[in-house]
């Protein structure tokens, strides 16, 4: 009887060694398709960018289409065109009278003047018209200046109506300072004329200051320009109180905003002193 021999359930035969042939094959194959893969890869970005660059090329070239086929451009509206020349060339003339003015040392705003003023002042006289500043600021200006100062002040004073107050070309002084100009805005204009005239009728006085304002209304910037215009146009000299006064130097104003503060009143003394000393001694 013929021996029989079973197999156990969980019997697995050995493995068997693959042979070195077999496996330089799998790796030589598996580095073909990667190869292969990349290759691919590689071929389809170069076909996206070939077909983005032919996109971009038809745009152009359409674009250039049209603007070479425009043969009736739109023309520009001068009604647009000339108000906006117009005011360029105010703005240039403007800065360029700033600029001159400042070049040519007609505007000072240095306060700083020597312990000596009223020595240097001896021999001289000082006739200062002025408007409520000027009024608030006279013990100021003569305990600076001295004996030999003469101070015609009146609140609310504009050039017009100084006219009737006081002839400037009678004035008899060496040096004639004029703070006015705050109340002028209404017209300024013929606010400007009138600084002409006044310059001409002190054309005798050996150095004349005219102090401009600080500019809380729009109009007192075109009175500041023309002072200073008319200053530099005459040879005189302007006290800069516009650059030191204003919402940056609120300690220097009273509630209002542009009337002086004890604290305004020795800067505003000490600005016309100091322009005296600079420009006319």
């Amino acid at each position: 009887m013929a021996q029989t021999t079973t197999t156990p359930a969980d019997f697995s035969p050995p493995r068997q060694r693959r042979r070195p042939r077999w496996l330089a094959t799998d790796i030589v194959v598996s580095l073909t398709l990667v190869t292969c893969a990349m290759v691919a890869a590689w071929g389809a970005t170069i076909v996206a960018a070939a077909t983005s660059d032919d996109v971009t090329t038809q745009q152009l070239s359409s674009t250039q289409l049209e603007l070479t086929n425009d043969t009736s451009p739109t023309e520009p509206d001068s009604s647009t065109i000339e108000p906006a020349a117009s005011a360029s060339s105010t703005s240039s003339v403007a800065q360029a009278t700033t600029s001159t003015s400042i070049v040519f040392g007609t505007m000072r705003t240095s306060t700083t003047f020597s312990p000596d003023l009223q020595t240097l002042l001896e021999d001289r006289t000082v006739y200062i018209l002025g408007d409520s500043l000027v009024l608030s600021a006279t013990d100021e200006l003569q305990t600076i200046l001295g004996e030999n100062v003469t101070i015609d002040a009146e609140a609310g004073l504009g050039l017009y109506y100084a006219g009737g107050r006081v002839d400037l070309a009678a004035v008899d002084a060496d040096i004639v300072v004029v703070s006015l100009g705050t109340n002028d805005f209404n017209e300024p204009a013929a606010f400007v004329d009138s600084v002409r005239t006044s310059f001409a009728a002190l054309s005798a006085a050996n150095c004349v200051v005219w102090v401009d304002t600080q500019p809380f209304q729009p109009a007192l910037l075109d009175v500041n320009e023309g002072i200073v215009a008319e200053a530099t146009a005459a040879g005189r000299l302007v006290a800069g109180w516009s650059q030191l006064s204003g919402d940056d130097f609120p300690g220097r104003h009273a509630a209002d905003g542009y009337h002086l503060s004890f604290e305004g009143q020795e800067v505003f003394a000490s600005l016309i002193a100091a322009t005296i000393e600079s420009g006319c001694l």
